[in-house]
């Protein structure tokens, strides 16, 4: 990864040429516009951007796919450019978090009104097969993916953003990772308010969740360092996430570590 991290520092048109052929691999297109666009600016991530969503216009006007797929992909790839942006400009992960979750809502809610034919024909296939019946919670379930789509390839970018230079320096910065009090408020009363509505503006609300719930992974991986423990930990919270009472758990951890500071009294026991 270091090799690949290395090659696209190396000037604009290596970074391009991996942008565009890593539209097949899940991830490295995110990573490599994440990458670019914290260590050289905004300017040259939007370049990178731009060869990146190339593969995607080709998927939309000539594959056999469903076209709502590649904009799916295209809202990906302009989502990891801003966040990435958001991260650059603020430094702060908790803001852009929760930056993540609000621009993922913001284009997917626009490409339902841009995109309404392409929208109704994916509704018909993921009806099918997720047995979901409306636009709404269709949309719901794109923001998701994407928000975690874009985060994973902005943590990636990080991660080799510290390979190169600062070594050490994003497992310090994600295993300190809670949210601000404030922000672990607003996201823990709106997350706790979709859990208990019932209408397809709670389900969007859910969404809220996604902050603590890196937040809570995030101190699992302090506390795992920390302790010295084995690493299959790690392996078993990440495999017990494939059930949903796990992530509901880590929401909770990461929620509580905003509040009381968990890692410091865990320091200091």
């Amino acid at each position: 990864m270091r090799a690949l991290a290395e090659l696209v520092m190396r000037g604009r048109m290596q970074a391009c040429s991996i942008a565009f052929i890593g539209f097949a691999f899940p991830f490295v297109s995110s990573a490599v516009i994440g990458l670019v666009t914290l260590r050289k600016g905004s300017l040259e991530g939007f370049i990178v951007m731009l060869w990146a969503i190339l593969p995607v216009l080709l998927s939309y006007f000539f594959s056999e796919n469903n076209p709502y797929l590649a904009v799916v992909s295209g809202i990906l790839v302009l989502t990891s450019l801003l966040v990435a942006v958001v991260l650059r400009m603020v430094s702060l992960w908790d803001w852009t978090l929760m930056a993540v979750v609000l621009i993922s809502v913001f284009l997917t809610l626009m490409s339902g009104l841009f995109f309404k034919s392409e929208l109704a024909d994916f509704v018909q296939w993921v009806e099918e097969v997720f047995k979901l019946s409306s636009a709404g919670d269709v949309l719901v379930l794109v923001t998701m993916g994407v928000a975690i789509n874009a985060l994973l390839g902005l943590m990636i970018a990080r991660w080799w953003q510290a390979l190169l230079y600062n070594q050490g320096g994003f497992q310090k910065e994600f295993h300190s990772l809670k949210l601000d009090k404030s922000v672990g408020a607003s996201c823990l009363v709106l997350a706790l308010i979709g859990l208990v509505s019932n209408n397809s503006f709670g389900v969007w609300l859910k969404l809220a969740s996604i902050p603590l719930l890196i937040c809570g992974i995030a101190f699992v991986h302090f506390t795992v360092k920390f302790l010295s423990l084995n690493k299959f930990w790690l392996f078993l919270m990440y495999v017990s996430m494939l059930f949903g009472t796990m992530s509901f758990i880590l929401a909770g951890v990461g929620a509580a570590d905003s509040f009381l500071n968990l890692r410091e009294r865990l320091t200091k026991r």
